[in-house]
């Protein structure tokens, strides 16, 4: 999950911003259309064992600022994340939803991480102890009991993600706008969100 969320060795600089980063880092932030034009959308780090095969995805683009939750095949059931995100803005889809935290931390990545990475860190490393727990508690269940039991809590983690998630954007945008990013770099992510629909 670290690795997904390296921007490179520029992201140890305290005000590190998507803006000065490469096409070269892991977690990647569109720039511009001819260096840079495409970004991270979404991550999977797989927990493949003969008992329980865990999925954890963050279903939403830039994992620097995403918690990565748990999902299982089979007859689990799967968490309600809205309808299939489109080209265009629509605050139903998780997706979208977060993307809309993604574009205003782009313009205030450093106060960004400093208000998210600390909470999104602790609600990972729960989310992780607690399906190891839950892995050992359900070794000896039946199949109908096991699905039943991941699939109220792979719930329960993206639900408690989503809600972190608008909180998160409430004090994203909260905060005052940066005006010192490049200005190309405004001026083609302005042109994003207006092609998406999305106003910030």
């Amino acid at each position: 999950m670290a690795a997904l969320r390296d921007h490179g060795t520029g992201s140890s600089v305290p005000d590190w911003e998507p803006s000065l980063g490469s096409n070269k880092c892991v977690c990647t932030h569109a720039a511009n259309d001819l260096i840079r034009k495409s970004q991270t959308t979404g991550s999977i780090v797989a927990r493949l064992a003969p008992d329980i095969q865990t999925y954890w995805v963050t279903g939403t683009s830039a994992p620097c600022l995403s918690i990565f939750k748990p999902l299982y095949l089979g007859n689990v059931s799967w968490p309600e994340v809205g309808p299939e995100p489109t080209g265009q803005y629509d605050e139903a889809t998780l997706w979208w939803t977060h993307e809309r935290l993604h574009r205003r931390a782009l313009e205030k990545y450093a106060a960004a991480v400093r208000l998210i990475c600390p909470e999104r860190d602790r609600m990972q490393a729960k989310f992780l102890a607690e399906e190891r727990e839950l892995r050992q508690r359900t070794a000896a269940a039946d199949a109908e009991e096991r699905a039943n039991v991941l699939g109220a809590f792979s719930a329960r983690c993206w639900a408690e993600a989503k809600e972190a998630t608008f909180r998160w954007i409430d004090k994203l945008e909260a905060l005052p706008w940066r005006r010192r990013i490049p200005w190309l770099y405004h001026w083609y992510w302005r042109g994003k969100n207006k092609a998406a629909g999305l106003k910030l």
